[in-house]
């Protein structure tokens, strides 16, 4: 017998690999959407915990902007519930995938997020070093306004007067693709 279409196209063994990509697809998108819900009806340990399958779920494809995308819904949940560590160790997380990814204008925003939760925990230091990297990118971007907001915040820490009423800055709410 000859060849299908699809054999053609993808040949045997792609077909079934291209397949469970959309099928691994299907399932993050509608785990994030799950975990959009969840937060939305207040279920937080149930939004987090979809956020954060669904960021595996689009680390084993491959998809890092996705990834970075869950891990900053878990992250903004982690910071409105008062869980400073969790937040710290998920904002780090989304530094690295957005560096790793070479997105320098979401590292921007993760690395000054990141500053801000430092600087709660009164780690100056790392705190500051994050705003003078967030700056700097911004300022390659030409984004002076986010580039002087970084400005301010390393100089309240500088002159002792630390950060009061903070929220951690997103660029833009996290909408499923498809």
């Amino acid at each position: 017998m000859g060849a299908t279409v699809n054999e053609l196209r993808w040949g045997a063994g792609d077909q079934g690999e291209c397949m469970s990509r959309d099928s691994r697809s299907v399932e993050a998108e509608r785990t994030f959407e799950q975990g959009q819900a969840h937060h939305g009806s207040g279920r937080h340990e149930q939004a987090l915990e979809s956020f954060r399958h669904a960021a595996g779920l689009f680390a084993t494809m491959g998809d890092r902007e996705r990834q970075g995308d869950a891990l900053q819904a878990a992250a903004m949940l982690c910071v409105t519930n008062d869980r400073g560590d969790e937040a710290l160790a998920l904002s780090a997380e989304i530094a690295d995938v957005f560096r790793s990814e070479g997105d320098h204008e979401k590292l921007a925003v993760a690395l000054g997020n990141l500053g801000l939760l430092l600087a709660r925990q009164a780690r100056l230091e790392e705190a500051i070093g994050c705003f003078e990297e967030s700056q700097a990118l911004f300022e390659q971007a030409r984004n002076r306004f986010a580039a002087a907001q970084q400005l301010g915040n390393i100089g309240s820490l500088r002159v002792g007067r630390g950060l009061s009423g903070w929220r951690p800055r997103q660029e833009s709410n996290p909408q499923p693709t498809g």
